[in-house]
């Protein structure tokens, strides 16, 4: 099948908005989960105030630790939600159990990646976010590891890199509000109260973008069940 009959398949706008509904309809569990990524983001205060610890590799080690955790949460809740099963918080919760450190692995290479990528004149950044947007979802929902998360990535989006990165675009603009927040009141007399509001806006956004990836896979999965190379 070819990119343009591929493309015309996924429709980024009602993905973006089933994806609302789902957060909307199951907005308790969501926001229960998201508060492990706002208390992420108020570790480094927490660290320094009970030891006196500045910000640095700690707080970026733990960082990643607790908003794993809260990512594979969100992915099996979302999972379970677009295929019309009952959520259940505690299993949610102890889901990520047996996959937990290769999801970090995946989840750090990715960022790497990225990181580097942007580094480089920024597209490469942009390639990388786009053909790897699975590699976090596909360590969950299909047990991959490491290289082979990257690789399965890549397959799901061949064909469709057009509308992921689109997907990607959209998605990254809303993860930076809570940036854009701070960025806007760095230099005013309102920085606390606009790193309370960039955590508070974390808190919110971070279940509803990962609920938006996890349909944008399951929409890719759908189109491509036929051809033997994207087999699970």
């Amino acid at each position: 099948m070819d990119e343009n009959n591929l493309s015309n398949q996924i429709d980024i706008r009602q993905i973006i908005k089933e994806a609302f509904l789902l957060y909307k309809n199951n907005f308790q569990p969501f926001i229960l989960v998201g508060l492990f990524y706002g208390f992420a983001g108020v570790v480094d205060g927490i660290l320094y105030a009970s030891f006196k610890l500045k910000p640095g590799g700690i707080t970026f080690l733990l960082n990643i630790l607790i908003t794993s955790w809260a990512s594979m949460v969100l992915v099996e809740m979302s999972s379970r939600a677009f295929q019309n099963k009952t959520i259940d918080l505690r299993e949610a919760f102890m889901s990520p159990k047996q996959k937990y450190w290769n999801y970090v692995v995946v989840a750090c290479t990715f960022f790497l990646l990225l990181t580097l990528g942007f580094l480089f004149f920024i597209l490469p950044g942009i390639f990388f976010a786009t053909i790897f947007i699975f590699a976090d979802i596909v360590v969950i929902l299909e047990n991959r590891i490491f290289i082979d998360a990257f690789k399965r990535s890549a397959q799901l989006v061949s064909g469709l890199f057009g509308r992921v990165l689109l997907f990607s675009l959209l998605t990254a603009l809303i993860i930076l509000i809570p940036t854009l927040i701070l960025g806007l009141l760095a230099a005013t007399p309102y920085l606390k109260f606009a790193k309370a509001l960039s955590v508070v806006a974390t808190v919110f956004i971070a279940p509803f973008v990962i609920s938006a990836q996890v349909r944008l896979y399951y929409a890719v999965k759908a189109i491509k069940k036929d051809e033997e190379v994207y087999d699970v």
